[in-house]
């Protein structure tokens, strides 16, 4: 059913002119197809496969020189059929396959010094610069089993990521990151805690939600007794479960989060109450059950102008007109406006949007 197969079967039967003696997979084409080069350019495709699909020139030219191997002209000549221009400075496999084949024809021994290289060699190239390469950095030192730089590159991958919505990007760094931190010993955990209470984040926000809860259980473990940040996370594990469509669960999740600060008069303890309350109030509309989200609402927009959490008080009072007009009290329902205000104000366009709605 692969179009490229078809394609790369004609080809090897032109070459060939022997139907009895094709490969039976796409992978034993391609890797027939290698193993077929002669050894100086097939160890370059090899070489190089460890940099990714696409990557810069200058890069795969340092690389290839540490093995002791000048690409000349006749070399890329060679790999044409395999390695074609993807921008200024920049080569790429003509397909993903081809790098993929390449790279499993590497022991583990080659993969791991060659990512160690090229980590070296971006990181020499970027500087000062590096962080904007940090998802490049954080692949090469992890396979490269450089633990320490994994560890610090992975995590700014994950950020970077996380801010541009790329949720499995982040998620795959923030993971990298967390094995990678198993094998240092500098790293605290309150780190580690941080770190996996963004990989719940970005798997939550996936709709991976038992992944999630995983990673928010592991984070709960190193809250090192501390009820505030155990609270902040059982709040979100309620929000995943909500969203899951668990609510009895995340009502339970809700309390939970409540009850661990109940002594607490810190201003960040005030505002996890407002939130669990806001979050009471989204899963009692989720279940269409206006009176109790108007309770839970009220109490919720009561609590988030005490706290002074703008989020939270705007989305209590979307619910809050949400439940006056489900209960026939319509003319209470004047919460809207200001909470379109709120969100503007916030940038939280989503909510605006459905404000509008």
């Amino acid at each position: 059913g692969s179009p490229l197969f078809a394609q790369e079967l004609v080809l090897a039967v032109r070459e060939t002119d022997d139907v009895s003696s094709l490969p039976t997979s796409l992978d034993g084409v391609v890797g027939s197809q290698i193993d077929a080069l002669a050894p100086l350019p097939r160890r370059v495709l090899r070489y190089v496969s460890v940099l990714g699909r696409s990557f810069r020139t200058s890069v795969a030219v340092d690389l290839i020189a540490s093995q002791g191997i000048r690409l000349d002209s006749a070399t890329r000549e060679t790999l044409a059929e395999f390695l074609g221009d993807d921008g200024p400075d920049r080569l790429q496999f003509r397909h993903a396959l081809v790098r993929d084949v390449a790279y499993e024809g590497l022991s583990f021994r080659q993969r791991r010094a060659l990512h160690q290289r090229a980590g070296a060699i971006v990181l020499a190239a970027f500087g000062a610069n590096a962080d904007s390469v940090a998802d490049i950095l954080g692949m090469h030192f992890y396979l490269g089993s450089d633990y320490s730089l994994a560890w610090k590159y992975c995590r700014i991958a994950g950020d970077r990521n996380m801010v541009r919505y790329a949720n499995p990007e982040a998620a795959q760094q923030y993971e990298r990151a967390l094995a990678a931190s198993k094998r240092i010993e500098f790293v605290s955990s309150s780190d580690r805690r941080a770190t996996w209470v963004k990989l719940g984040d970005v798997l939550e926000r996936s709709g991976r939600f038992d992944e999630s809860l995983k990673a928010y259980g592991q984070a709960a473990r190193l809250s090192d007794g501390n009820t505030l940040v155990a609270s902040e996370i059982s709040l979100r594990r309620a929000r995943a479960k909500e969203r899951a469509g668990a609510f009895t669960a995340a009502l339970t999740e809700t309390t939970k989060a409540r009850r661990m600060i109940d002594d607490d008069d810190r201003p960040e303890a005030l505002r996890n109450a407002a939130r669990a309350a806001m979050l009471r109030a989204m899963i009692r509309q989720a279940q269409e059950k206006p009176r109790l989200a108007l309770a839970a609402a009220t109490e919720a927009a009561d609590l988030a102008e005490l706290a002074g959490d703008d989020s939270a008080l705007a989305r209590s009072w979307q619910i809050l007109d949400w439940a006056y007009f489900m209960v026939g009290e319509s003319d209470k329902a004047v919460y809207s406006e200001r909470a379109l205000d709120l969100y503007q104000k916030l940038g939280e366009l989503d909510r605006e949007g459905m404000v509008l709605a």
